[in-house]
């Protein structure tokens, strides 16, 4: 069939099937066919500040093959932008299937899913229109032939801005060229600039201690990697910040700083406790609620000792971890992904909304779930090679 057989699809009948068919089918059927027809325009969002180019910026973007009209030097003095195809009636984006950095904090993840996913759009020869700004949505004439549903990068030859943005950038590249290098792809980690910590020894073996447990039936192991991941970071998988005296894994000791009532519920002098260092001083930390649901006093001897007891005890606490996930929904719309990055966004998840390490609170960046995050993406690859070689 021709890329330009096919018929506009009815809108109408878009919406009747379910948001997720349409997620996971759009982008695929858009590269096998044109679906707009002849039609050239598209609606598209600005997603960084347009930067000048020339002949040189844009044979680096295409790895110094074909350059189209950039080879015989008829394209100079251009401008480009990294840009979102908008989602219209009887237009369905190709992008649609992604997530909209727009609706992401500043960081890594937006950088990835900016660069990663989404279209460079570049203009035409000697381009003397207004330039759009981050957050514009601009209408996109694109050169006949130039966009085939190449989804790196596209000509366009007019542009009209129909919707005013923000001038916040999202992207802190300087150069166009330096932003495609098609030489800098490779690992998630890599792509996104984080120094990833080396995975700890056990971590198979612990991610299958939680699959084995029972308590996790409908959890991906993409999803486990990303709770084994912040158990390395807060204790190595129990293997740190164990005290050999109180018999179990213990840190952030109770200082003069801690209140009264955190003092009261501390135990041992120490506030956090167990495999993922649930902290029982302040009052709405994953510890006290851990108690409160266990029916747990930890202002008494007795509440501490069943608290101790119950942390260590994989069949009392994995339960308990399953139920947590389920019930923070920033956290459980990630339990049964598997998509390519679903053990980044886990435990970057998990991190933000249930670790909540120092720097991760109400407001900051929390570059810890970016490390972290990355971490369960090699887990979770280590873990894949572990259950067709079991060492």
């Amino acid at each position: 069939m021709s890329i330009t057989d096919r018929k506009p699809n009815d809108f109408e009948q878009l919406t009747e099937v379910s948001a997720a068919e349409v997620r996971g089918n759009s982008t695929r059927k858009a590269l096998e066919f044109n679906t707009y027809g002849n039609s050239s325009e598209f609606q598209v969002k600005v997603l960084t500040t347009p930067i000048s180019m020339d002949n040189e910026d844009i044979a680096a973007m295409f790895g110094n093959s074909d350059t189209g009209e950039a080879s015989n030097g008829k394209r100079i003095k251009s401008f480009s932008f990294m840009g979102r195809i908008i989602n219209v009636r009887e237009r369905p984006s190709p992008h649609l299937g992604v997530d909209d950095p727009s609706m992401e904090s500043p960081g890594p993840r937006r950088d990835l899913l900016i660069k990663a996913f989404h279209t460079h759009f570049v203009s035409s020869n000697e381009w003397q229109g207004t330039r759009p700004k981050v957050g514009d949505t601009v209408k996109v004439n694109l050169t006949p032939g130039d966009f085939s549903f190449n989804l790196q990068i596209s000509y366009f030859d007019s542009i009209t801005i129909s919707a005013e943005g923000t001038d916040e950038d999202y992207d802190q590249v300087p150069s166009s060229a330096a932003a495609f290098n098609q030489n800098n792809a490779g690992p998630l980690e890599q792509v996104i600039n984080i120094k990833t910590p080396e995975v700890s020894s056990g971590s198979n073996e612990f991610i299958q201690r939680l699959r084995d447990s029972g308590h996790f039936p409908e959890f991906s192991d993409q999803f486990l990697a990303g709770l084994a991941a912040n158990a390395q970071a807060e204790s190595d998988l129990g293997k740190a910040k164990y005290d050999k005296a109180l018999g179990w894994v213990v840190g952030d000791k109770l200082t003069s700083k801690h209140s009264q009532k955190a003092a009261n519920r501390a135990i041992k002098g120490w506030c956090s406790h167990g495999l993922w260092q649930m902290n029982v001083c302040p009052g709405n930390a994953e510890g006290n609620i851990f108690a409160r649901d266990r029916g747990i006093d930890l202002t008494t001897n007795e509440g501490k000792n069943k608290f101790v007891k119950d942390v260590n005890d994989d069949t009392v606490l994995f339960s308990w971890i399953a139920m947590r996930m389920r019930a923070i929904p920033k956290i459980e719309k990630h339990i049964q992904d598997t998509g390519p990055n679903a053990a980044f966004n886990a435990g970057k998840a998990i991190t933000k909304h249930f670790e909540k390490p120092a720097g991760c609170g109400d407001g900051q960046k929390c570059g810890k779930s970016d490390t972290r995050g990355a971490l369960a993406q090699r887990m979770y690859e280590s873990y894949a090679d572990y259950k067709v070689n079991p060492q």
